[in-house]
């Protein structure tokens, strides 16, 4: 089995399948299309989906925009650690080099 998200809604990213009954082996839980197990007994799977957090702009979509974004407010004096994306507590220009490698490296 193949599961696969419909296409994006406004405002709204995947972040993972989740089994909420039953059970099985999903191949790579973090992404959109992967592969699943499945058991001989009844499955539940959700696609667990939300607001993005690196999508920095909320346009819907993560690219260089968001990392201009998060400079943008860290210039501005922000110190939200909402954006915090290496986890340090601390909303500088690591977090945004870190956003930058994320989107390079299609991890978000």
């Amino acid at each position: 089995m193949v599961p696969t998200l419909l296409p994006k809604k406004q405002g709204v990213s995947f972040h993972s399948w989740q089994i909420n009954q039953g059970s099985g082996v999903l191949a790579d839980p973090g992404a959109v299309s992967t592969t699943f197990r499945m058991p001989a007994e009844d499955v539940t799977l959700t696609a667990g989906v939300g607001q993005n957090p690196a999508d920095v702009n909320e346009d819907s979509q993560v690219d260089v925009a968001d990392v201009m974004s998060l400079a943008q407010q860290i210039v501005n004096g922000s110190t939200s650690t909402q954006y915090d994306f290496n986890q340090d507590g601390i909303l500088d220009v690591l977090d945004v080099m870190t956003l930058a490698q994320q989107i390079v490296n299609q991890t978000v």
